[in-house]
């Protein structure tokens, strides 16, 4: 058996694809062990076993030679075949084992990668037809096990639920792991003992494509019993009503999860996040962190152009020498919602190009000095309310766009538009031109007006799951988003504008 094993791992340093019966191999801290009579994956880190009978699966619509629909999954009769290799990604350099498993014209492949002493792993699976056959699919999970596993300290581990948005003002929670509570967190988890603070974090780090979630259900409080990473998760919580959108093609692909076993759970949530930042780098900003006073804190719906103006050079006379301004020596003064019912087109324009200007200028007669302060506006891009359902969208009927109502840019589901409970907006569809003419219409007026910094609200009411969008390409609602949301930076970027987002999901 010696020699086998050795052989094994040979084949594997040299690329060589091989018929697996029982192997073992070590990368740094981790270990992963396969027994052709158990079928599934044994996963360690430093001498704790993660997992037993681990897997991947994919809910599958076979399209080609022979149509046919059913779910293939890693840890059956099939048999892997096994290759490796040295790869580096936005993470860094690491190696990839490939688990390859056939059936009826698909290929199953379960990939793991590891990165030298970095105390994470990363998952993934992809499903991909012979010549001739497409594959689609729904779910795809990059990581399950259904076996008993103790990795964790202590004997009462909490698992955390993140919410997949902020809508609705939804809260973080924490459960017990016992009484076989079952918990799916959107897009990341974290499973910790209190006292010592040793956890296992989870989450996925590709948020272009799939709704990802993270399964943990356990007993005794520090004996896990199910866990699943999962892309293609909807339900209530993400403000869905149907499934989630079908992913198709020659080969499909799962998010990436990063998996770990960390001292501190809230360094592996921040080691998570640094990973997330890597894959999807943050959009450059140079000039600091906005600090300042928004509306909607005292003002909300009675706010005016005499009571702003008031506040600002509040801001400016009292507060400023006390360090109220950020690095750049500015304080935003931000108008949200209904600033556009009670302030005009002209006095925000004032206000922004004279009030708010480090100049001069003369109001009703009277000499008087601009601020030095930054203008904020608030803007809905996504969302759609009734009352406007059967007006026109701004930008649109004019340089060659064709007229919309934004009715005409509200997603269906179902064949009717889909209006949100959680905030009763009317979901949109990002990649509909009448959003694009708005965005780059509201924009670039707002950007004559001195506007600089700009709250996007109800962001979530872009990724909804629909029947179809206007861009035959895309099938899912996070790709809408996607969509959506380069559009808006793009022409953020164009007129040095911030975005903050607000209400917005987790990915």
């Amino acid at each position: 058996m010696k020699k086998a094993l050795t052989a094994l791992l040979l084949a594997l340093l040299c690329h060589t694809a091989i018929i697996a019966e029982d192997f073992s191999l070590t990368e740094g801290k981790w270990s992963v062990t396969y027994s052709d009579n158990v079928k599934g994956l044994t996963i360690a880190y430093n001498g704790t076993t993660l997992f037993n009978n681990a897997y991947a699966s994919v809910a599958y619509i076979k399209k080609g030679t022979s149509v046919g629909s059913g779910t293939i999954r890693s840890g059956t009769t099939l048999k892997p075949t096994i290759t490796s290799y040295e790869t580096e990604d936005e993470l860094g350099k690491g190696k990839c084992y490939q688990f390859s498993y056939y059936r009826k014209g698909m290929t199953l492949n379960h990939l793991l990668t590891f990165y030298g002493d970095k105390p994470y792993m990363t998952a993934c699976v992809t499903l991909e037809g012979d010549e001739g056959i497409e594959v689609e699919s729904r779910q795809m999970l990059a990581m399950a096990s259904d076996a008993e596993s103790t990795p964790f300290k202590g004997l009462q581990n909490r698992v955390i639920w993140v919410p997949f948005d902020n809508d609705g003002h939804t809260r973080y929670r924490n459960h017990t792991l016992t009484d076989n509570n079952e918990v799916t967190s959107h897009e990341v988890t974290a499973v910790f003992d209190g006292p010592s603070r040793y956890g296992l974090v989870a989450g996925s780090i590709d948020h272009d494509t799939w709704k990802n979630a993270v399964t943990v259900k356990g007993i005794d409080g520090n004996r896990l019993t199910r866990f699943r990473c999962i892309s293609g998760y909807t339900n209530s919580d993400t403000r869905d009503a149907l499934t989630h959108g079908k992913i198709g093609g020659k080969k499909i692909t799962s998010a990436r999860f990063i998996i770990g076993l960390f001292d501190d759970w809230r360094e592996g949530l921040n080691t998570f996040a640094s990973a997330n930042a890597l894959v999807a780098p943050p959009a450059e900003w140079t000039k600091g962190n906005p600090m300042g006073w928004n509306s909607w804190g005292v003002m909300q719906t009675v706010v005016n152009y005499k009571g702003v103006e008031a506040t600002a050079r509040f801001i400016k006379d009292s507060l400023y020498s006390r360090g109220f301004h950020d690095r750049e020596g500015k304080t935003v003064i931000s108008l949200d919602a209904f600033a556009e019912d009670n302030i005009t087109q002209e006095d925000t324009k004032k206000l922004g190009t004279q009030v708010f200007s480090d100049d001069s200028y003369i109001d009703g007669g009277v000499k008087k000095f601009g601020t030095n302060q930054t203008l904020g506006h608030y803007y809905g891009p996504f969302v759609i309310w009734e009352w406007i359902l059967d007006s026109k969208v701004k930008g649109t009927g004019i340089n060659g766009i064709p007229e919309y109502k934004w009715r005409d840019a509200a997603l269906k589901v179902n064949g009717n538009i889909y209006k949100l409970s959680s905030n009763g907006g009317y979901a949109s569809d990002p990649t509909h031109p009448a959003i694009k003419a708005n965005i780059e219409y509201t924009l670039k007026q707002w950007s004559t007006w001195g506007i600089k910094y700009v709250k996007a609200d109800f962001l979530n009411n872009g990724i909804i799951e629909g029947d179809s969008w206007n861009n035959p390409s895309i099938t899912t609602g996070v790709q809408a988003y996607n969509y959506g949301m380069k559009i808006l930076l793009e022409t953020a970027k164009l007129y040095d504008m911030y975005i903050v987002e607000s209400d917005k999901g987790s990915i």
